[in-house]
């Protein structure tokens, strides 16, 4: 099994974690998913 790559020590009400989507499997019916906002969203993670 891996190392986690993120705990959560205390969130928020209106906390969400997002990830960039997955592509490439929509054939295998998973949607594509992530942020609704890719600006903020590039931002977030870079800062």
């Amino acid at each position: 099994m891996s190392q986690p790559m993120l705990t959560v020590k205390q969130a928020g009400p209106l906390a969400l974690i997002q990830d960039a989507g997955r592509f490439g499997v929509g054939h295998l019916g998973v949607t594509q998913g992530g942020a609704a906002d890719w600006i903020a969203f590039r931002w977030a993670n870079w800062l």
